[in-house]
């Protein structure tokens, strides 16, 4: 959901409102993964923020939505490698065992003094909240790509997200004008 919502937003931004030539971009963006593609999202909404017509406190405004959006997807993406790249036990249990509520993982880490294995077990609460980020995220940046096409027609930075330096959102889950 995020990768795609990724790539349909430079799309936009890049074949502009008229929409022409999308197909152009596409193999360009095809078989980026996820940091080089968060990448390219960053600095490509950072060259257009610079170029619009918003005011600079609006400009502003932008600049820091698309740093803590851009913090959030590479969290996200570090724990969606933890899970991809984890050692799972499905399947290991005693005779006597009852209770499957937890997926149990490690996650080897190479460090200065030796490999360190980390637990990574996993509820399915974990793994719905990380589907909720998903699409959480994939709302935003449909969001922040359409108001960089469409300009102020669709409501101010401001108006549409709350961030800090951690946490962006949608201030509604409708438009706000």
């Amino acid at each position: 959901l995020v990768i795609d919502a990724l790539r349909s937003a430079l799309i936009q931004l890049w074949s502009g409102r008229s929409g022409m030539n999308q197909f152009l971009f596409q193999p360009a963006l095809a078989e980026l993964t996820a940091d080089p593609i968060t990448k390219v999202f960053q600095a490509s909404v950072a060259v257009a923020i610079r170029h619009t017509e918003l005011s600079a406190g609006e400009k502003d405004i932008g600049e820091k939505i698309v740093l803590s959006l851009c913090k959030q997807i590479r969290a996200l993406t570090e724990s969606r490698n933890e899970i991809a790249h984890g050692t799972w036990f499905i399947g290991w249990a005693s005779a006597d065992a009852t209770d499957f509520s937890v997926a149990n993982g490690l996650k080897p880490k190479n460090t200065k003094t030796g490999t360190l294995y980390r637990s990574i077990d996993r509820k399915k609460e974990d793994f719905d909240a990380l589907i909720d980020q998903c699409r959480l995220l994939r709302d935003i940046i449909q969001r922040f790509g359409l108001m960089l096409v469409m300009g102020e027609r669709l409501g101010t930075f401001e108006k549409n997200f709350t961030w800090d330096e951690d946490r962006v959102s949608l201030t509604r889950s409708l438009w706000t004008f």
